[in-house]
C-alpha cells in the first residue's frame, strides 16, 4: 500500500487530493481518486475511517443511514439527507449510472447459460485451489478484523476452504463469504458441497477448529 505522499492509485509522488471519507488516502489528481473508488471504498476507506461520516453535517457515528440510491453517502437522519440533497443528487445519479454501465459490461462479458451449454463441468474443479485473501501480501498477517467477501463466479468450494486454511493462527475474527455464479451446474454443485459440509460431522469439526465461519 502506498504511503506518505504517494498516490494510492498510481504511486506518483506529491499526492495532494485527500479522500474526504477517511482522510487517509491521497491521490495525485481527482481522476486517480475517481478511478480508485471501487477498490478503495470497501477495502480500505471504511476500515480506515472506522466510523461513517455524515455527508451533510460531517458528524461521525456507527449507525448512520446510507443513501439508498448510491450507498456511498451517509446521513444522521432525514433532515441531514434533505439538507444535502441538492449537492448530492448529481453525484448520486452519476454513481448509479456507473453501476448500471458496469453491470451491463459484465452481462456482455459473461454469456448467458444457453451459450455456455457446451462447457465441460468438473466436480472438483480443474485448477489448483487458491487463497482469496493472501493476507501476507495484502492487509498483513496481523490483520484481525471481520471480513466480508463477495465471490462472483464461484468455480468450486475448494477456494473457500483454502482461504480459511491459509488464515494465520492468530486470526480470531470471522470471514463471511457470499458466493454467486451464473452457471446452474456450478451453483448446484456448490449447494451439494455445502450440504455435505453441514451434515458431515468430521468436516463440521474441522470447520470449528479452523476458526472461520462459512455462510
Amino acid at each position: 500500500m502506498p504511503r506518505f505522499s504517494e498516490c494510492w492509485r498510481c504511486g506518483k509522488p506529491s499526492a495532494t487530493v485527500i479522500c474526504r471519507s477517511c482522510d487517509v488516502a491521497k491521490y495525485c489528481s481527482n481522476n486517480c481518486k475517481e478511478n480508485d473508488i471501487a477498490r478503495h471504498n470497501d477495502a480500505e476507506c471504511r476500515p480506515a475511517s472506522i466510523v461513517d461520516t455524515c455527508s451533510s453535517c460531517r458528524k461521525t457515528g456507527s449507525l448512520l443511514q446510507k443513501c439508498t440510491g448510491c450507498y456511498r453517502a451517509f446521513y444522521c437522519d432525514p433532515t441531514c439527507q434533505k439538507n444535502h440533497r441538492h449537492e448530492h443528487k448529481v453525484e448520486c445519479k452519476r454513481t448509479v449510472e456507473k453501476i448500471k454501465t458496469l453491470a451491463g459490461s459484465l452481462d456482455l462479458y459473461f454469456p448467458p447459460n444457453f451459450a455456455r451449454g457446451c462447457i465441460v463441468h468438473y466436480y472438483w474443479g480443474n485448477v489448483p485451489a487458491y487463497d482469496y485473501l493472501n493476507l501476507s501480501e495484502n492487509e498483513g498477517v496481523d490483520y484481525n478484523s471481520t471480513m466480508n467477501l463477495l465471490v462472483l463466479g464461484v468455480g468450486d468450494l475448494r477456494n473457500v476452504v483454502m482461504t480459511c486454511a491459509s488464515l494465520p493462527e492468530t486470526f480470531t475474527s470471522k470471514v463471511k463469504f457470499t458466493l454467486n455464479d451464473s452457471d446452474r451446474c456450478v451453483l448446484a454443485r456448490l449447494v451439494l458441497l455445502l450440504y455435505m459440509m453441514i451434515k458431515c460431522k468430521f468436516v463440521a469439526n474441522v470447520g470449528v477448529q479452523g476458526r472461520s465461519k462459512v455462510n
